[in-house]
């Protein structure tokens, strides 16, 4: 007897018409996520094989347990938590045990986890990346390109850029808008593309008018080699492989570690350097989560220098006189020598020292022209 037989078997499903319980057993598989459902199936297999060979009947906390540190002695502790939640899934929809409860599980999890340091991509910076679409020759990288291009002004994932269509980018000489109509997370977004210095609509032109007439698929990115494309179009793996390639390129050091996910991270970690606020990066990228977002804000160069300006007085405080020396380039208060008109908000004073007879306070936003004359 199973453990869902089992749980089955009191008084609520005794109690529950045959064809009601067909209905809900019915729908049990498309509770999961079409893409984890394999590998999630594969993993609760394993821990009933094990089950088998220690000859457990029934799935309580002391067996997950025993399970779960057994399987700790050869693997890491992202790895464990990975199989916690694929096991929690299957075996509260299938067997009707809900492992979430399980309270001393967890904490050995949350024990393993301490002092891990989890393994990320290394990322471009905004030079590097300049670099490589200056330099490098478009006959052998013109589609690497545009994935980098689209790949970081879009923070896209690598199974994003794969099924990305020639029907998702509308746009003009100027810009180009992109839509990414279903995300992993199943929230469509938008992200636009805009000239820049390294021509970059120009570049995604010419790979654009390069596509085979007799192209069957839609799909945008399609094989390219020595100057011309194929109508075969380009692969997962080869989208995963591409960050490295570049990274070679550029003879970066651990060109391997730039992996799938590189392009993603670049493009959040070049927004969070900005002055983007957590707002602003989720909505970006699509994330749900605070929690993931927040690791790009808090690895943030610009908000690391924000916090030590603050501390050490080089901000622009509300009642400091507005000058060059004391404000930064991010601060509200602004200062100009090359024009003759200075914007000033209501975080900035201005002193009787830099305007004689003037003094404003307590205002929200306004504009001073000042005509500058010289006198001989």
């Amino acid at each position: 007897m199973s453990v869902h037989e089992e749980s089955e078997s009191g008084d609520e499903f005794m109690c529950t018409p045959p064809e009601v319980a067909a209905m809900a057993e019915s729908i049990m598989p498309e509770l999961l996520p079409e893409k984890s459902r394999n590998r999630d199936e594969k993993e609760r297999e394993r821990f009933f094989n094990w089950c088998k060979m220690k000859q457990v009947k029934r799935y309580t906390e002391t067996v997950l347990l025993a399970y779960f540190v057994e399987k700790s002695g050869k693997l890491k502790s992202s790895t464990l938590w990975s199989m916690y939640s694929m096991l929690k899934s299957m075996l509260i929809l299938q067997d009707n045990v809900d492992i979430s409860k399980y309270a001393k599980l967890q904490s050995f999890l949350k024990r393993k986890s301490v002092g891990h340091k989890p393994k990320k991509s290394l990322t471009f910076t905004r030079q590097q990346i300049s670099t490589f679409l200056e330099e490098a020759p478009d006959e052998t990288f013109l589609m690497m390109k545009v994935a980098l291009i689209l790949g970081v002004a879009g923070a896209c994932r690598r199974e994003e850029l794969t099924k990305m269509t020639v029907n998702d980018i509308q746009g003009e000489d100027t810009f180009l808008l992109v839509t990414i109509p279903d995300s992993k997370t199943h929230v469509p977004r938008t992200f636009s593309v805009t000239e820049g210095k390294e021509n970059w609509i120009h570049l995604y032109q010419k790979y654009k008018a390069l596509r085979p007439q007799n192209a069957q698929t839609s799909r945008l990115f399609l094989n390219y080699k020595m100057g011309k494309c194929t109508v075969q179009p380009v692969g997962i793996n080869t989208f995963g492989a591409i960050p490295k390639k570049i990274a070679s390129y550029l003879k970066l050091p651990n060109a391997s570690s730039f992996t799938s996910h590189c392009f993603r991270r670049t493009s959040a970690t070049l927004l969070a350097n900005a002055g983007a606020d957590l707002l602003s990066l989720k909505r970006h990228g699509g994330w749900r989560s605070s929690t993931v977002a927040e690791g790009y804000v808090d690895g943030s160069l610009q908000g690391k220098l924000e916090v030590c300006n603050k501390i050490i007085g080089n901000a622009c405080q509300s009642n400091d006189p507005c000058t060059p020396s004391t404000c930064q380039p991010d601060d509200p208060c602004t200062s100009s020598t090359a024009s003759t008109s200075t914007l000033i908000t209501s975080k900035c004073f201005v002193s009787n020292s830099l305007l004689p007879g003037v003094n404003i306070s307590n205002s929200s936003s306004f504009t001073i022209n000042l005509n500058i004359t010289s006198q001989k």
